[in-house]
Formats: structure tokens, sequence, C-alpha cells
């Protein structure tokens, strides 16, 4: 039984409808690139970078040890334009929330992995889909830019003329911020061209963080699915009933507001577990779409 349920649940996952996913290059601003500096922020509520004196432009900030609380941020063009933007992250009972938005864009979404260690703003990205270019901030698992699902990119054609030079971030909680810059010219060069490369160093540091954080995610995920679907499930239906029984009983005054508590929150209990289910099931599908794409 145990087996068939299993390979069930595989099939299941191989099933499991894709879902919309952001198209994105952006120009060679990793942070060893060969014209950028790198400088860190660390454990900080309150920054601010300014180059704006300097003749350079900021390349790439990836914004690190995240925890839940609130992030504002203000990026500066070059021109004077500001965009604002933010990432809310607030845990419940089982899963997290998180809510991000830059400029007038924004998007939220939820997920049984309840952590959130990086985001990214990248100061240029072209969107493949529409051909607008524009500023990026994201959350990946594995940073790929051709299959991003959470991001808010802000399109702003003057973006290639007067890059971001200042960023000032606000937190509730110590982040640390790392920012990569260049000349203005070796930024601009960069966005003219587009090459959207990743540097080897990048790529292997992405991979390291996405394989421990699968090591992390899939046997929790796994025992918490074994323990309650398969070894306890009975039980906890049983135990649910029971206090249901009993709680319904409790605050009804006659049958009908009884029947009427119990139907509802048998429904509502249901759907619970549908939800509980469909999160696992999203889990495992961001796994194997990260790993077709690398």
């Amino acid at each position: 039984m145990k087996k068939i349920i299993f390979f069930s649940l595989l099939i299941l996952i191989c099933l499991f409808p894709a879902v919309s996913a952001g198209n994105f290059t952006n120009a060679d601003t990793w942070i060893s690139g060969d014209h950028n500096t790198e400088t860190q922020f660390k454990d900080q509520t309150d920054i601010i970078f300014d180059l704006s004196s300097e003749d350079k432009a900021i390349s790439l900030i990836i914004l690190d040890n995240i925890i839940p609380g609130e992030i504002s941020f203000t990026l500066t063009m070059g021109s004077g334009e500001q965009y604002e933007g933010y990432i809310h992250y607030s845990r419940e009972l089982l899963t997290a929330s998180f809510d991000i938005g830059l400029g007038s864009q924004s998007h939220n979404w939820s997920s049984l992995e309840n952590f959130l260690t990086k985001a990214y703003i990248s100061t240029y990205a072209t969107n493949q889909d529409t051909g607008q270019d524009g500023i990026l901030l994201y959350e990946s698992w594995f940073t790929n830019l051709n299959n991003l699902e959470n991001y808010c990119f802000q399109p702003d054609p003057y973006i290639s003329s007067f890059p971001i030079t200042k960023i000032e971030i606000h937190s509730d909680n110590p982040i640390t911020a790392t920012i990569a810059y260049a000349d203005i010219s070796y930024v601009q060069k960069d966005i003219e061209e587009g090459t959207g490369s990743t540097s080897y160093l990048k790529w292997l540091s992405d991979l390291i963080n996405f394989v421990s954080r699968i090591f992390t995610v899939i046997p929790t995920i796994l025992y918490v699915f074994y323990f309650i679907f398969i070894k306890h499930f009975f039980e906890i239906i049983v135990l649910y009933e029971i206090v249901l029984v009993s709680y319904a009983a409790y605050n009804s005054r006659d049958m009908v507001s009884f029947f009427k508590k119990f139907i509802d929150y048998n429904t509502k209990f249901v759907d619970f577990w549908i939800g509980f289910v469909n999160k696992i099931l999203d889990i495992f599908y961001k796994i194997i779409q990260s790993l077709k794409l690398w």
C-alpha cells in the first residue's frame, strides 16, 4: 500500500501542470565580472550606497540572510528617477508568505519552503517575451533568469542611458547586502551588449545553495507526508472528529446549529488538506523544473 501511494505521488508530480514563468536576460553584471568591484554591508538595518558623484554605476545587489519582516529600498537612476521597492516576508504554521514590489509592479506567493535566503536586484534586464528593458527584483532557488516564477519587473526604456547609481535600504532586521559596481562606461557597455553571461563561480555558488536547500527541504516534506498520510492518518481523522463533535455540541443551541458547524468545519478541514498536498506537489514540481533547466 505504501509503495502504491509513493508511486502515485510521483505520477502526480510528473503530470502537475506548468506554471507561468518569466523569461529574462540581463547584462554581464555579476559580481565576479571583469570590471566589477564588490562591497558588502554585513548585518545592517540601514544602508546607503551612493555612486552618483563618482562616475560609477551599480550592476547587481544581493540581499542575504533575510528573516521574517520587511525590507524597503529606493533605487536612484543617473537621471534622478527613483523606484521604490519592498520585500515582506512572514511565517505561518506550515507555510511562509512573501510579498515583493518594485515601482508599479508587485507579486506575492506562499510556499511550504519556510525560508527566503536571498533576493536579487538586477539593475538591468530584458523581458524576452515583451522586449522591454528595465529593473528586475527576484527570488529563485537556483538563479535562472529563463524560468523565474517569483519576480517583479519594472520597465524603464532609459535604464541603459541612466543606470542605477544609488541605493538606500531599510530593514526591520539586520541583513547582508552585497553590491557590485563598476565604471559607468563599463556598465553601459554591458547593458548595450546584453551578454547575459553568468560566471562559473556564480553558477557554482548557486548550485551549492540550490543543492543544500533541496537536501534540507525534501527529507522534511517526505517525513511530514509519511507521518500524516501513511502512519497516523486514521488516528488524526478520528481525533479531529472527536474534538470537532465536542466543540460543535458545546457551542450549538440546537441540532440544526450543531450540524451546520459540523459540516462547515469538516469542509474547512478537507480544504486545508487539499491545500497542504498541493503545496507539497508544488515544491517537488519546482525542484524537477530546476533540474530539467540545469
